[in-house]
């Protein structure tokens, strides 16, 4: 997950702040990020883009910088590419013009991201590359770790396991030896992903736990989600689905009330596959209408996990007994594959990763 940049609340400014903010873009950043800090994405997008307003007008283009990728921050977790895509590079650049390292780190990052979320694993490992070489050169421990994380992820997704191990492990000790808690906790979670996808469920599961954890004690609740979904897929996995379904349950209700639209969009679908396999057609189906509609048109993942999965979903329903109910989710089916395909056309997405 992407670090919400920290800010401790004044509680002595209770008057005139909105005056003041009119006024000064440094307490317009101050306040964004106290909003992205409370996963109140649609505030936070305001005061950064007044922040990144005052600054163009005064000609500022550090703050600009700052504000551009903080922009761009929220847009990539709001699955919004096109947006996240067009802050970033204008933040690439601005740190490229003006000789700052560590600023142009961060932008390259931000749009190795989108390359990986996009399905473009090629563009997005050199650029990951780029970022983890000037980190290294800076000494910078904590951007190092975030540049290996991007780089293991590649290589998970390309099913190069043993490199996305090795790395994974050298981001949670990295975030381990500097102290960096949120770091370490999600480099637990990447951890505990990988081998969950491996089957290897008794090693997930504790480390989804410590994960939890320490989200809960710091208040991240996008963290907590995440968590809590990686928890309810590892049960899910032990053939636990009491305990799975409300995992996933209360990880669905926080993203919905931050308004993540793609890990609505992911955690429906998971949903809605698992309320299939149970039998459960009426609870699944709606799921995966929502699922569908919220994916966003940018989102190589979304479209190639609907595209490998309807073939299993078919079977499901061909399988059911009743006749009603198989034809009307038959019905359901053949209408939310249609939405499927106006998606992918209406997309300018490569059908298959690099």
């Amino acid at each position: 997950t992407l670090k919400q940049p920290m800010v401790t609340p004044n509680p002595v400014r209770t008057t005139g702040t909105a005056d003041f903010a009119n006024r000064s873009p440094e307490l317009l950043v101050k306040l964004g990020s106290l909003h992205w800090q409370q996963s109140d994405c649609p505030k936070a997008l305001e005061y950064y883009t007044k922040a990144l307003s005052v600054y163009t007008d005064i000609g500022d283009r550090e703050g600009k910088a700052k504000a551009s990728r903080y922009l761009a921050d929220i847009h990539l977790l709001q699955g919004k590419y096109n947006q996240a895509f067009r802050f970033y590079s204008e933040c690439l650049q601005i740190w490229t013009e003006i000789g700052g390292r560590e600023g142009r780190a961060s932008a390259l990052r931000g749009l190795a991201a989108v390359h990986r979320m996009q399905g473009k694993y090629s563009q997005a490992y050199a650029l990951y590359s780029e970022c983890l070489q000037i980190w290294t050169d800076m000494g910078h421990k904590q951007g190092r770790a975030i540049a290996l994380r991007g780089l293991a992820l590649i290589h998970e997704l390309r099913k190069e396991y043993t490199q996305a191990l090795a790395l994974y492990s050298e981001c949670l000790q990295l975030h381990t030896d500097i102290g960096n808690t949120r770091g370490r906790a999600d480099a637990l979670n990447d951890l505990a992903r990988f081998h969950m996808f491996q089957k290897e469920y008794s090693l997930a599961l504790p480390l989804y736990s410590e994960c939890l954890q320490i989200h809960t004690d710091v208040g991240n609740r996008t963290g907590r989600a995440s968590a809590l979904r990686g928890l309810a897929t590892a049960q899910m996995g032990r053939g636990e689905h009491t305990q799975a379904f409300a995992l996933a349950s209360e990880s669905l209700a926080i993203y919905t009330d931050i308004g993540y639209r793609k890990e609505i969009s992911t955690l429906s679908f998971d949903l809605a596959w698992w309320y299939l396999i149970c039998g459960n057609y009426r609870q699944a189906m709606p799921l995966f209408s929502t699922a569908i509609k919220l994916g966003s048109l940018n989102d190589f993942t979304a479209i190639r996990q609907w595209r490998a999965s309807r073939a299993r979903i078919g079977t499901k329903i061909t399988a059911v007994a009743q006749p009603t109910i198989r034809e009307n989710l038959q019905k359901l089916l053949k209408k939310l594959h249609s939405t499927w395909l106006r998606f992918t056309r209406q997309s300018m997405l490569p059908m298959s990763s690099d």
